[in-house]
């Protein structure tokens, strides 16, 4: 399966885009604390959200207890930085133990649990290529999540039909 986390969401469409983008694929969503916005019925309902009670979401305690907890039973684990040696176009997907893709707040990144990934030794870090410079800084947190998910969808798709016939 394939799997979405978003560490310490700060912009609440982002979290409402990606939602949308996993509910359409199928993936499932993992919300690590702090959470800087409301996701109550009513809040959601006011946000226009009117898919979000068909997104497969968990919120979790804390980063602590899924890193520990969770995410060694959920399959290979990818965390988006742009400090990554390996890019997106080198990542080969195959979702024979589950694929996790991990994101880091839109403001710090994963500067909120950093020096806490011990437990996750075989996470690959991975970067989007983009223009070098000062022109451009990052790409939006719900954009980098949608490309990541897309190419992982698709070359998981095109592993499962070599498989299969």
């Amino acid at each position: 399966m394939l799997h979405v986390v978003f560490v310490s969401p700060q912009i609440p469409w982002n979290t409402g885009n990606i939602g949308r983008t996993c509910l359409g694929l199928g993936v499932r969503l993992h919300l690590i604390p702090p959470i800087s916005f409301s996701l109550s019925a009513a809040a959601v309902r006011r946000a226009g959200l009117d898919y979000w009670w068909g997104v497969d979401v968990t919120i979790h305690e804390s980063w602590a207890t899924f890193r520990d907890e969770v995410l060694p039973g959920l399959g290979d684990a990818y965390f988006y930085t742009k400090h990554a040696p390996v890019t997106q176009v080198d990542v080969e997907y195959d979702d024979a133990r589950g694929v996790v893709l991990l994101f880091g707040s839109e403001v710090d990144g994963f500067d909120s649990i950093a020096g806490e990934w011990e437990g996750v030794p075989d996470a690959t870090p991975v970067a989007f290529p983009m223009v070098e410079g000062d022109r451009f800084r990052a790409f939006n947190l719900s954009t980098s999540a949608s490309m990541a998910v897309w190419d992982a969808y698709r070359q998981i798709t095109l592993r499962r039909r070599l498989r299969h016939g």
